[in-house]
This record gives structure tokens, C-alpha cells and sequence, in this order.
């Protein structure tokens, strides 16, 4: 929705995320331990995916201060799905070939919270000054872990990939712009 005083203009909406993956997985978990000295991928012994959702929020505001300057502030939760490849490859649990990696249809989406602060000023009547100052807060990327069987202290060539969510990562910045518009003597 758009809410418009003089003064502020508010974009406020929500959004309703879901995925079902209908599939299954090995459940590792119950498989690797310790030292990992061994491991044994029982193609019996499954976990089924579980629904992932979410609701997330959205705030926008603009505050016009003067007729040369604004600030605007966003707010908002994101959620994003991992690409298929990461959720379905190799379905059928080949771990003879080598380290062909094992898709986790488990895998937990990406979960982003982010917010920004910008400011406009009109420097001139054909310059644009903006700054931006922004923080996003990521959880559940994905990264791909490698598990190798180790005898009496050397690793082997046997072993098995897996996609796997990492905890949680910071962004954080700012962003200078200053824009002119075409002028005479400078493009």
C-alpha cells in the first residue's frame, strides 16, 4: 500500500514466501560423527524436506525536507530459495564417481534483513547529491562441504560433497554519488 501525507509518502506491504520441496534426503546427520574416520550413506535411513516459509515485512518512507533535499528509509525482510541445482543434484546418491556433490533438498533458504538511509540534496540546480548508509544482515547462504575418509592419518580419495547453509554473514556500507547533468563545457 501506498500511504501519501504531506510531508511523507510510506510504502508498506508484506510478502508471504513458501516452498514445499516434496523430497528426501540421506540423513547424514545420523551418519558422520567424531573423527569422521567412517562414514556409510544408508540410501534406507532418510529425512523428508520440510516446508519452508516466511513472512516478510516491507517499510518504505520518504520525507521530502525541503524542495531540494529528501531523506528515505527502507526497511525489510527478504527470503530467497537456493537454486534447484543445490536442492536436487544427484538424487540418486552416486558417491562411487568421485566428489560429485549430494543436493540437500533440506537446505534452508536465504533470510536477508535489511535497511538502508539515504540522503538527497540538490547541490545546484544541475547537481544531484546522494548518500546511502546500509546494513543487510544474511543468514542460510550456501557454501559446499567435503568429507573425506581418513586411514591412519592420511585422507584418501573416497569421500562426498554436500551443499550446506552457512550461520550468518554481515554487509554493511555507504555510497557516495554526485551526479551532474549535461552541461555546456562538461559531459
Amino acid at each position: 500500500d501506498k500511504i501519501e501525507y504531506e510531508g511523507m509518502i510510506a510504502n508498506l506491504g508484506v510478502r508471504w514466501d513458501f516452498f514445499q520441496p516434496r523430497a528426501s534426503r540421506p540423513a547424514l546427520e545420523n551418519k558422520v560423527y567424531g573423527d569422521r574416520s567412517e562414514w556409510i550413506i544408508d540410501h534406507n535411513d532418510v529425512t523428508d524436506a520440510s516446508m519452508k516459509t516466511q513472512f516478510s515485512p516491507r517499510l518504505g518512507l520518504a520525507l521530502p525536507i525541503s524542495p531540494r533535499n529528501e531523506l528515505h528509509i527502507n526497511y525489510g525482510y527478504f527470503f530467497q530459495m537456493p537454486l534447484f541445482d543445490y536442492l536436487y543434484t544427484n538424487s540418486n546418491l552416486n558417491t562411487t564417481e568421485g566428489f560429485s556433490p549430494l543436493g540437500d533438498p533440506d537446505l534452508k533458504p536465504s533470510r536477508t534483513i535489511s535497511y538502508e538511509v539515504s540522503y538527497k540534496q540538490m547541490v545546484s540546480d544541475d547537481m544531484l547529491f546522494d548518500v546511502t548508509f546500509f546494513n543487510k544482515d544474511v543468514s542460510n547462504l550456501v557454501d559446499n562441504n567435503t568429507f573425506m575418509n581418513e586411514q591412519k592419518g592420511a585422507f584418501t580419495s573416497s569421500g562426498y560433497a554436500q551443499f550446506v547453509n552457512l550461520e550468518k554473514v554481515g554487509v554493511y556500507g555507504a555510497e557516495l554519488f554526485l551526479k551532474r547533468q549535461v552541461g555546456k563545457f562538461l559531459s
